[in-house]
C-alpha cells in the first residue's frame, strides 16, 4: 500500500499547540460538518468553507475563523455596478478613478482589522481568475485550546533528518526527530506538528507534518481507534491540497492516501473532496489521455457507490473496508469537472460519456460547463464550435466572465485569428487606457457580433497578458511582444488576493505586476523559432524589429539580473541555447558562455544522466562541438536543422 511517509521530506516549525480530542462524524451533528463544494473557472474543484472570508482584505494574524463573515453576492455585483458607474462619471481618467474606488473599498476592511503583518486585494468581481487563491484561514476557532510552549526554539529537525535513501521495501526512510534534545517528549513533537498543519498554508510544510506524525507513536490521551491525525486537520490538508497549482501525480497520491485514511477510521469524506480527487486523476501529465479520463471515471464510481477512495482501481493497494458505504451525489460541479478532464483528451467519445451523464442527471449546463467545452474546440481547430458555444452562452444568459474572455483570446490566436485576440486585449486594455471612441467603438460592435462582450470593469490580469506574450512571441510579433510586456509590468495588480503595500503613513497601495516566468519562457520560445543572424551591425533601427543575438542578450540579461530569479525549467534552458544557436550562427564560445553563466546563477546541471541536456553539455564542451552544431544544431537527434535566415547588407551600396 502507498505510505503517506513516502511521498514528502520533513520541515520543521517553532510552535506547539494541545488539541482537544476530536469526535467522529456519528459523535456530531451533520449541520456542523456540512459543507458546499464549488468549481473554480475552468472546472478546478475547490473547497468553499461556510465561513467566508473578508469582503475587503485579509491578512495572517490573531484573528480566529469566527470574525469571518459571510458575503452576500448581490452586494457584490451592486459594488462592481458602482464602481462601473464611478468609472464614467468622477472623474475624466477612468484608470484614476477606478483605483481610487477599489482601494476606498480596501482600507474600509483593513481598517477594522488588527495586528495586520501583511495586506491582500479581497475584492470579489464577477468572474476573475488569477495566481492568487484566497488564502484559506486556519483552522483554530473555538474547537481547540492554544498553549505556549516555553522552549519553542528548541524544537528543532536535523538538516539531514530527511532521508532520501529508500528502504528495502522501496519506500522512503523515516524522518526522526533531533535526538539531541532530550527534554523533547513524543507528545510535545507530536502537538508541534498538528500545529503546523493547522495554520500552515503551505502545502509542503503540511505534509511533511504529516508524513512526521505517522512516524511517531500517538499521544497516551488520544483514544483507541482514533486517526493518526486528527478529523480536522486532515481535512484542512485536504483543502490545500485541492487548492494547490500545478496539480501533479505525486499530488493526487497524496490527496488519495488522506481520503483513505479518513475512511478507514470511520470519517466523512465531503464533497469537495471527492471533486478534488476525480481533478486530480485527470490532471498530472504533460498531456491528458483517454486513461486519465478512466481514471477520473474510477473515482467517479467510488463516490457515488460510497466505497473507499481507489477500491475500483487497486483493490491491493486500497482494500474494501468493514466501514458501511458512505455513497455521495455528485453535483454540477462534478460534472463539469468530468467534462473539463474528458476536454483536454481531445477525444470525442469521452467528451459525449461526459456529456452524457451530465444530462442524465438532470442538471443544467453553466457557464464552467460551455468555458470547459472550449478547450475541446480551440484544441481541435473548431471556431465554428467555439462560436457556437459563444451564442449558446449568450442565449442562457450566462456572463461570460474574465476567464472566459481570456480563454477566447487562446482560441482565436491559437487558429491564426491574430486580429481578434488583439482586438479583444485593446478593449480590455481600454477600459483602463481609454482610445478615441471613433476607434475602440467599431471594435465593441465588433466583438459584440461574435457574441464577445467585455463589461467596462473588466481589465487585463497575469493571464490576459502571458496568452497576448504567448500567442505574439510564437507567430513571431517582436514589437508586438515587447509592448504587452511593457504594459504587464506598468499595470496595477488589482486581482483578488494580490499583495497591498502599506506605507509609513498608513495609506496602502496597489503593485504593478512582475516578470513572470512565462513570459521569459515565451520570449525565449520565440527566439528558437523565428531567430535570424546578422553579418554586421549595419543598422540598429532593423535591429529592433528582428528576434536577433542583440536583443536576445538584453532579454537574457534582464532575466539573469532579476532581483527576485525565477528558476528556469529544463525546457526554458534548452530554448535558452538553441536561441542563441540560430541567432549566433552556432558560436560555439558565445553558446559556452551562456551555459557557464546559467550554471553559476541557477546552480547546474539540469536533468537526470541519460538527459538530453546533460548530453548536450558535453557535446558543447568537447572538441568537436563546432562541427557537431554546424551539422546538427543543439540537438542530440542526427537529423539536418533548419539553415537560420541570414540578412547581408551591403555597405558599399
Amino acid at each position: 500500500m502507498l505510505r503517506a511517509s513516502s511521498l514528502g521530506p520533513i520541515f520543521s516549525s517553532t510552535y506547539r499547540i494541545y488539541l482537544e480530542q476530536c469526535q467522529r462524524p456519528h459523535q456530531v451533528a451533520l449541520s456542523q460538518y456540512k459543507r458546499q463544494s464549488h468549481t473554480a473557472p475552468m472546472s478546478t474543484p475547490e473547497h468553499e468553507d461556510a465561513r467566508e472570508p473578508l469582503p475587503n482584505v485579509y491578512a495572517p494574524s490573531s484573528t480566529t475563523t469566527e470574525d469571518f463573515q459571510s458575503q452576500n453576492p448581490q452586494a457584490v455585483g451592486k459594488d462592481a455596478l458602482e464602481i462601473e458607474n464611478t468609472n464614467h462619471t468622477a472623474t475624466k481618467d477612468p484608470k484614476v478613478d477606478l483605483i481610487q474606488a477599489m482601494l476606498q473599498r480596501e482600507r474600509e476592511g483593513w481598517k477594522a482589522e488588527k495586528n495586520q503583518d501583511g495586506l491582500y486585494v479581497r475584492q470579489a468581481l464577477p468572474y476573475t481568475t488569477g495566481k492568487y487563491p484566497s488564502p484559506i484561514p486556519p483552522l483554530y476557532g473555538g474547537k481547540f485550546r492554544c498553549g505556549s510552549y516555553k522552549k519553542s526554539s528548541a524544537l528543532r529537525l536535523h538538516a539531514d533528518a530527511t532521508s532520501s535513501e529508500p528502504t528495502e521495501d522501496g519506500q522512503q526512510g523515516n524522518h526522526p526527530v533531533d535526538a539531541s534534545h532530550d527534554d523533547m517528549s513524543t507528545e510535545d513533537v507530536y502537538y508541534h506538528f498538528c500545529h503546523v498543519i493547522a495554520k500552515s498554508t503551505n502545502v509542503e510544510d503540511a505534509w511533511s507534518a504529516y508524513s512526521t506524525i505517522l512516524t511517531i507513536p500517538s499521544p497516551k490521551d488520544r483514544r483507541r481507534g482514533a486517526p493518526p491525525v486528527p478529523f480536522e486537520h486532515l481535512h484542512r490538508l485536504c483543502r490545500l491540497l485541492s487548492r494547490n497549482q500545478p496539480r501533479t501525480r505525486t499530488q493526487f497520491l497524496r490527496l488519495l492516501s488522506i481520503l483513505y485514511t479518513l475512511r478507514k477510521y470511520g470519517g466523512m469524506i465531503h464533497k469537495f473532496e471527492w471533486n478534488a480527487l476525480i481533478a486530480n486523476a485527470g490532471t498530472g501529465w504533460r498531456g491528458s489521455k483517454a486513461k486519465d479520463f478512466k481514471l477520473s471515471l474510477d473515482v467517479f464510481d467510488d463516490m457515488v457507490s460510497g466505497e473507499p477512495p481507489g477500491s475500483s482501481f487497486s483493490v491491493s493497494d486500497y482494500p474494501p473496508l468493514a466501514t458501511p458505504p458512505h455513497p455521495i451525489e455528485p453535483d454540477i460541479y462534478t460534472y463539469n469537472t468530468l467534462i473539463s478532464i474528458a476536454s483536454k483528451t481531445l477525444y470525442g467519445r469521452a467528451i459525449g460519456r461526459a456529456t452524457s451523464m451530465l444530462r442524465a442527471s438532470g442538471y443544467s449546463p453553466d457557464r464552467i460547463t460551455h468555458l470547459s467545452l472550449l478547450v475541446y474546440f480551440t484544441h481541435t481547430n473548431q471556431l465554428a464550435g467555439v462560436r457556437s458555444t459563444l451564442l449558446k452562452m449568450r442565449q442562457q444568459n450566462l456572463e461570460l466572465g474574465l476567464d472566459g474572455i481570456n480563454a477566447c483570446i487562446w482560441a482565436f490566436g491559437r487558429n491564426g485569428k491574430l486580429e481578434w485576440a488583439d482586438d479583444i486585449y485593446r478593449v480590455l486594455r481600454h477600459n483602463t487606457h481609454p482610445e478615441p471612441s471613433e476607434i475602440i467603438n467599431p471594435i465593441i460592435k465588433a466583438l459584440k457580433d461574435e457574441y464577445i462582450e467585455i463589461l467596462p470593469i473588466m481589465t487585463p490580469n497575469a493571464t490576459t497578458f502571458s496568452t497576448m506574450i504567448q500567442l505574439m512571441a510564437w507567430n513571431g510579433h517582436l514589437t508586438k511582444t515587447y509592448s504587452v510586456l511593457m504594459e504587464m509590468l506598468s499595470s496595477f495588480n488589482m486581482e483578488p488576493g494580490a499583495p497591498l503595500i502599506r506605507e509609513d503613513d498608513g495609506e496602502i497601495h496597489y503593485t504593478t505586476y512582475t516578470a513572470l516566468y512565462t513570459s521569459f519562457r515565451s520570449l525565449f520560445l520565440g527566439f528558437s523559432r523565428h531567430g535570424v543572424y546578422l553579418r554586421n551591425d549595419f543598422t540598429s533601427r532593423l535591429q529592433d524589429r528582428k528576434w536577433t543575438i542583440t536583443n536576445l542578450r538584453a532579454i537574457f540579461d534582464t532575466y539573469i539580473s532579476l532581483p527576485d530569479p525565477i528558476q528556469p525549467s529544463v525546457s526554458m534552458v534548452y530554448w535558452i541555447m538553441v536561441a542563441y544557436d540560430r541567432t549566433s550562427n552556432h558560436d560555439v564560445e558565445v553558446m559556452r558562455e551562456v551555459w557557464r553563466q546559467l550554471e553559476r546563477q541557477f546552480k547546474g546541471p539540469w536533468g537526470g544522466p541519460q538527459h538530453r541536456l546533460r548530453v548536450l553539455r558535453e557535446i558543447l564542451f568537447s572538441s568537436n562541438a563546432e562541427a557537431h552544431l554546424r551539422k546538427f544544431g543543439f540537438r542530440t537527434a542526427k537529423r539536418e536543422p533548419r539553415s537560420p535566415f541570414t540578412y547581408r547588407y551591403d555597405t558599399d551600396s
